[in-house]
């Protein structure tokens, strides 16, 4: 925005500073001169209570432009930290998730600017795959027969839920503060907080229970494992949330360095795919908290709507002769549609805003055709 490029030396309190160069740096990091690090203070985290929940396929009209164009998209992640970029393996789908259409166009369009022509499918909700109940202890052996594996799974408490959620632990040092925060906030037990490994940004926890000393070659390998196990649930292929893994017993004293990746990954796949299944594994859908401004008498009209979209209404409100409020839970798959009709109905005279409510399950008697959809536009039916 400056008119003139000047370096300088020290930038004096009160002024605005350009820094280039820095690529990997995102918004909420602090910088500090090496030689204060001892004393320094960090600026508090930048934490978003939102999540991206809609998602839609990209693509360069050139093939050309295709390292360009995930050059700009990296970039716009740093960015815009509400943003997600990931490449489909299995069919190798370049998917960029955001916080609603309008988001998602607007990086589109941003991409363009920036000098590649891009193409995007319909938005499609995110959604996600979870637990209702919890599993027996799963016991697997590696394929040799000379390694076992003991774990159980469960879904994690609200109270859980939301502190991971709205809070980046890693932040919370050193690790005695943190395990005192997790007694605080969380419902974990005392011998899960001592062992708590780490939480992904599904809210995944892994809890490692079993008190041999690894090495950080194993627990390295250990972490990716089950962070790809997790993207891929295995309903539709979605993410896993709110599914805590618990370690109680790893023996693999006699897993040589060359096999240890393959057999690891072997018996943490059964064993998880085991235990999912006893837990009863469920489709998680994001729903907007949405509150719909309109004249009182499209009331009436608009609540026709509820039922056809699964909408939920939280709260009507008519106290004025001018205005009516409508507090609903939207389905986000529904939202576009649903915007449509309330706009027609009501001949432009409402007005809504939907904010990230949480995930919850999918109607059970709707689930069954959108697994099916899923599993088809990923090449899964088969």
């Amino acid at each position: 925005m400056g008119q003139r490029r000047e370096q300088v030396e020290k930038i004096p309190v009160g002024n605005v500073v350009a820094i280039e160069g820095l690529k990997n740096l995102k918004s909420g990091e602090t910088l500090v001169n090496k030689d204060f690090i001892a004393n320094m203070v960090a600026f508090e985290n930048v934490k978003y209570v939102s999540t991206p929940v809609i998602t839609v396929s990209i693509e360069p009209e050139y093939l050309r432009d295709l390292d360009q164009m995930k050059e700009i998209i990296e970039n716009l992640l740093i960015e815009d930290p509400n943003l997600q970029f990931e490449i489909n393996k299995e069919n190798g789908e370049f998917l960029l998730s955001g916080m609603g259409p309008l988001h998602l166009e607007v990086t589109a369009s941003d991409i363009e600017r920036r000098g590649v022509e891009v193409s995007i499918s319909e938005p499609r909700a995110v959604f996600k795959e979870s637990l209702k109940a919890k599993s027996s202890m799963i016991k697997v052996k590696s394929t040799d027969g000379k390694s076992t594996l003991e774990l159980k799974i469960e879904r994690i408490d609200d109270k859980t839920n939301r502190f991971f959620q709205n809070e980046d632990y890693r932040s919370i040092k050193p690790r005695e503060r943190l395990m005192e925060v997790l007694k605080e906030r969380t419902n974990l037990s005392e011998t899960e907080i001592e062992n708590f490994w780490i939480s992904d940004s599904d809210q995944n926890l892994l809890i490692f229970q079993d008190y041999t000393e690894l090495s950080e070659i194993y627990k390295d390998q250990i972490l990716e494992i089950i962070q790809k196990i997790q993207m891929n649930g295995p309903l539709s292929g979605e993410k896993l949330t709110e599914v805590k893994i618990v370690v109680d017993k790893l023996d693999i004293s006699n897993l040589g360095e060359e096999e240890a990746y393959t057999e690891l990954s072997t018996m943490f796949y059964n064993a998880i795919k085991k235990g999912l299944k006893e837990g009863d594994i469920i489709l998680m859908e994001p729903i907007y908290h949405t509150i719909i401004q309109l004249p009182p008498e499209y009331i009436k009209s608009t609540l026709s709507l509820m039922p056809k979209y699964s909408i939920k209404v939280k709260n009507i409100d008519q106290e004025k002769d001018y205005q009516a409020i409508i507090e609903i839970f939207l389905p986000v798959r529904n939202s576009v549609n649903f915007a449509e009709d309330i706009r027609s109905i009501s001949s432009g005279r409402a007005f809504w805003q939907n904010e990230f409510y949480a995930f919850v399950e999918v109607p059970p008697q709707e689930a069954t055709t959108i697994i099916s959809n899923l599993r088809f536009s990923k090449g899964l039916s088969w």
